[in-house]
């Protein structure tokens, strides 16, 4: 997963040592949140030098990257860069976003045949492994 330049978070086919680098590794900044059920809210940024890269929604398909400092505490539900993450199993989670209800982040192909970070809706009783994101043990 790497933050391209046109705000994008992309999937490339990186080696071992490309992936080492900052960028390409994502950071879970974790909220205490004892008023809902949904799951563990979270905040998802790459470092890119001394600047955090936030995952941010920006329509109910689209995701984007935008440059924040993740916030101390949270008064709106409804953040454009918070998520509920809930277990799937194992090391795969979802992350769904609280600002457009019922949509997760997942991966879609793009137009030039790689995979982007999108928000996705299922059905209420689909299992779509697309909203399936693993994190790799480190």
């Amino acid at each position: 997963m790497i933050h391209d330049a046109s705000c994008a978070f992309q999937v490339e086919d990186l080696d071992s040592v490309e992936r080492q680098n900052p960028d390409c590794r994502f950071h879970i900044q974790p909220y205490k949140d004892s008023s809902h059920n949904q799951g563990n809210p979270v905040m998802l940024y790459v470092q890119k030098n001394d600047e955090k890269i936030m995952v941010c929604c920006r329509n109910d398909r689209e995701v984007c990257a935008k440059k924040m400092e993740p916030p101390k505490n949270i008064q709106d539900e409804g953040h454009e860069a918070l998520f509920y993450q809930t277990d799937v199993c194992g090391d795969m989670y979802k992350f769904k976003s609280t600002k457009y209800k019922g949509s997760f982040l997942g991966f879609d192909y793009d137009e030039n045949d790689l995979y982007k970070l999108v928000l996705l809706k299922p059905a209420v009783d689909e299992v779509d492994e697309r909203c399936h994101i693993i994190q790799p043990l480190v």
